[in-house]
């Protein structure tokens, strides 16, 4: 072999490992930037509750995710108060609270609730994110005798109609949840995503799912006896802890033209049978939906503006409890 050939193999050699470097770095580039892969949110297994958000920041598909280490997705808190002015409000449900990956820590209804509320009560105020996907009424139940209720002045259950049948399921546990980070954006593409949309697996959170629970529930199916059973244990509960318990309820899009189902009256009979206020964000929802704009980003998620429609309709009855609470101080 003579010397110019030596010369090309090698140079061709370098060539072609500057471009591979290149392909690899331009891919996570694109990964992490454009798609918003790479650090995915995760969860951990908890024997009680069934899941968690695992505590930290994220930034996800261009938005900002913070988990407290009560796998809150709110501020840090301490279970007291420091400030015996301060104001305490629990939001608990699921991924409508929650708003997963695609709604940024800024345009959840419970964020947006802070300065709302300081303003109107000219106390500081401190709003609890307790959700996560595809959390039901046991899940609630399981998270405040963990962790308490944060001596919060109000609580506020945010619950749909199929919530009313939604129990953990005990051989799923957390095998279907991100519990790892990825080693970088290219590897979730090529490993999670790219198989998925080939067919090959799931790409969506199955928490995110409610496939599996009927429209139409049955007083007597057992999952919806276990259900509501931990609402109203869930209730009771709170209000052992001296909390005073709103029931919001969610709206799926599509019962915006058929009406609430059937799970959505199970639910507000355990409510009224406890003299539970009701929020009815139905017709909050339907108000705000337009062709062009709707609040949801699927049938039940809602959307950044559906999070400002939640808040509006959380807005007034939270002020309300918390004035009448300050009145018989």
């Amino acid at each position: 072999m003579t010397p110019r050939t030596r010369h090309r193999i090698k140079w061709t050699f370098i060539t072609l490992v500057l471009l591979v470097v290149a392909g690899l770095v331009g891919g996570e580039l694109f990964a992490r930037f454009y798609l918003g892969l790479g650090d995915p949110p995760l969860s951990m297994g908890d024997a009680t509750v069934e899941y968690l958000n695992k505590p930290g920041e994220y930034r996800r598909f261009g938005n900002q995710i913070y988990v407290n280490r009560y796998s809150m997705r709110s501020p840090e808190i301490d279970k007291k108060k420091a400030d015996p002015r301060q104001l305490r409000v629990l939001v608990l449900g699921d991924s409508v609270v929650n708003g997963g990956a695609l709604s940024d820590q800024s345009e959840l209804a419970t964020t947006l609730l802070v300065p709302r509320l300081e303003a109107a009560l000219k106390r500081p105020v401190w709003v609890g994110n307790v959700s996560a996907g595809s959390w039901g009424p046991p899940n609630l139940l399981a998270y405040v005798e963990k962790f308490g209720w944060f001596q919060a002045d109000v609580a506020v259950i945010v619950i749909s109609s199929h919530d009313a049948a939604d129990v953990p399921e005990p051989s799923s546990g957390t095998t279907d949840w991100v519990q790892t980070s990825p080693l970088c954006g290219l590897h979730e593409l090529l490993g999670r995503w790219l198989p998925a949309l080939i067919g090959s697996q799931d790409a969506v959170a199955p928490g995110l799912s409610i496939a599996s629970i009927p429209a139409q529930l049955k007083p007597d199916d057992p999952d919806v006896q276990t259900g509501l059973t931990a609402l109203r244990k869930l209730i009771e509960h709170g209000r052992e802890h001296d909390v005073r318990i709103l029931l919001a309820q969610h709206w799926e899009a599509q019962e915006l033209a058929t009406g609430p189902t059937s799970g959505h009256h199970l639910i507000a009979g355990v409510a009224k049978s406890l003299n539970v206020p009701i929020i009815d964000v139905g017709p909050a929802f339907r108000a705000a939906a337009k062709p062009d704009a709707p609040p949801y980003r699927d049938n039940i998620h809602p959307n950044a503006l559906g999070q400002q429609v939640l808040a509006d309709a959380l807005m007034p009855p939270i002020q309300s409890t918390l004035e009448t609470r300050l009145l018989a101080e």
